[in-house]
Formats: C-alpha cells, sequence, structure tokens
C-alpha cells in the first residue's frame, strides 16, 4: 500500500524496518491535490470493469486436452491449462448468459498474472511462466474447441496472449500489451 495503517507502521519499527509511506511528510512533502474516488467517477475519469469468477473442472479439462498435454513438448500442466480454458471462456462469456444478461459481447482485453516469467527446470513446484502461458493460449483454445459444439458461437472468439514484464522497455510493453489490433 501507499500509505500503512498504524499496526504496518508499529511492525515496521519493532522490526526495524524502513517503511516508506505516503503520508510522511518528511519524504513526500505535503499533499498537493487530493482527488477522491467519488469526484473521479463523477467526472468520469473511471472505466468500467467486470471480475468474473468461474471454475473450470480439471477432470473436464484433461478430458478435452489429453493430445495436447501428453505432447513432450508441452510445459503445461493440466492446471495451467484449465486456467487458459477459464480465461478463454470468461472472454467469451460463455456460460455466463445469466449473470451478463445485458452484456453479450466478448471482452476486449484482460489482464492475467503468473508466478514466474521462465519456467524453471529442475525446480521442486510447478510454477506458472507467463512466457508459455503467452505462447501456449491459442494452442490450448484451438484443442479445447476441437471438442465444443458446432452451434456454440463463443467458440469462435480468437484471442491473442502476450508477456509483459518490467524488464521490458516502454514501447515494448505498449506493443505486447495492446496487441497487433487498434481499438
Amino acid at each position: 500500500p501507499r500509505i500503512y495503517g498504524d499496526s504496518a507502521k508499529a511492525s515496521a519499527e519493532r522490526d526495524n524496518v524502513a517503511l516508506c509511506s505516503m503520508d510522511d511528510e518528511v519524504l513526500y512533502g505535503k499533499q498537493l491535490y487530493v482527488l477522491t474516488f467519488s469526484e473521479a467517477v463523477k467526472r468520469g475519469l473511471l472505466v468500467d470493469y467486470k471480475v468474473i469468477v468461474l471454475s473450470v473442472d480439471e477432470a473436464h479439462v484433461s478430458r478435452r486436452l489429453q493430445n495436447l498435454l501428453k505432447d513432450e513438448n508441452n510445459q503445461l500442466k493440466v492446471d495451467d491449462a484449465a486456467k487458459i480454458v477459464g480465461c478463454w471462456k470468461a472472454l467469451s462469456k460463455q456460460g455466463l448468459d445469466q449473470d451478463l444478461a445485458d452484456d453479450h459481447h466478448a471482452m476486449q482485453r484482460a489482464v492475467a498474472f503468473c508466478q514466474v516469467i521462465e519456467m524453471q527446470k529442475g525446480a521442486k513446484t510447478h510454477k506458472v511462466s507467463s512466457k508459455n502461458i503467452a505462447n501456449m493460449f491459442q494452442a490450448v483454445v484451438e484443442e479445447y474447441q476441437k471438442t465444443s459444439a458446432p452451434d456454440v458461437a463463443t467458440t469462435q472468439l480468437h484471442c491473442e496472449a502476450a508477456h509483459v514484464d518490467g524488464g521490458m522497455n516502454a514501447s515494448q510493453k505498449r506493443r505486447n500489451s495492446t496487441g497487433s489490433r487498434q481499438q
């Protein structure tokens, strides 16, 4: 957080940890301007967003993606593939007719966070690599679509996934985060 509460400040002091809280006038100076959330809403400065929480059965995904998952060149695990399928279903709003009755159009953009940037060979535990997810996203979706009912219109949604991390310069981040299409 940018401003720490009293308990965090007390804990930091007890543990002799430097805490840089934005309400420290010695470090940051006096507050120049405050824009509250409600004021930002009134001015139209915020963008609407929706949070979709859905569950995906790993056994269902495993059955539908057996060929892809058993390929020795593939580094994805079943839970990784289930997360990709879940993202794709959320983007296409598949199975969300009741919850989003007022909005049937596919999502335009989403952001997903992974545990690591690169897959770590020899690691004791499997961690989801953002580069691997970006590289495999469409292949997982296409494999999943092969076993879908042909009349399901949302199965035609094509997604572009790209990796972005703090080691990239601003133009690389912009290029990867906006994709090849302008909206």
